[in-house]
């Protein structure tokens, strides 16, 4: 069954990390803040704003991936290797996990 999800009223900032962080531990990725009274646009909207969280670590670089398709020939991804063993092209899809 589909039901609409709920809105709410921002708070603040408390109430703001305090939803970002229970989305976020369901799964989520984030939240969508809307201006208020604001109409839905279709695509990018400056009424509509993106919140999530950011995390960062370190990598090592593996090897160059050259270019494919229409970039064959350029310069193309650079293969990374996560402590864990993930491993993953940077700008482009995941490509293998585990070592």
């Amino acid at each position: 069954m589909r039901r609409a999800h709920t809105h709410e009223r921002c708070q603040g900032v408390d109430h703001l990390k305090k939803e970002l962080a229970r989305v976020e531990a369901l799964g989520g990725e984030g939240l969508m803040l809307r201006r208020p009274g604001s109409q839905y646009e279709a695509g990018r909207s400056s009424s509509l704003l993106k919140v999530k969280s950011f995390r960062d670590a370190e990598a090592k670089i593996l090897e160059h991936l050259p270019g494919t398709g229409r970039h064959k020939g350029r310069l193309g991804a650079l293969l990374a290797q996560m402590p864990d063993g993930t491993e993953f092209s940077v700008g482009n899809r995941l490509l293998r996990q585990g070592a």
